[in-house]
């Protein structure tokens, strides 16, 4: 619910698709879990650099996901 409420207009001009936050799509890689997941997290956070790496903590951390995330934030120094 969180995430479609924060979601965004996308890149395409009168289109009424919208696009989770950066955060939100970090959490539900997240709470997906597996591998697969977790790459796309390491993925997403390489690409995204320099990225608001406290307000993807806060999500993360509202939904239980902190261990997760901070085992991330430590392997790919974002700390």
């Amino acid at each position: 619910q969180e995430s479609i409420g924060a979601a965004q207009p996308g890149l395409i001009e009168r289109s009424p698709l919208r696009v989770v936050t950066l955060p939100h799509l970090v959490a539900l890689k997240l709470y997906g879990g597996g591998p697969k997941n977790r790459n796309d997290v390491l993925e997403l956070l390489e690409r995204n650099r320099p990225s608001d790496i406290r307000s993807i903590l806060d999500v993360c951390s509202r939904h239980g996901l902190s261990a997760a995330i901070e085992a991330i934030v430590k392997e790919l120094r974002l700390d």
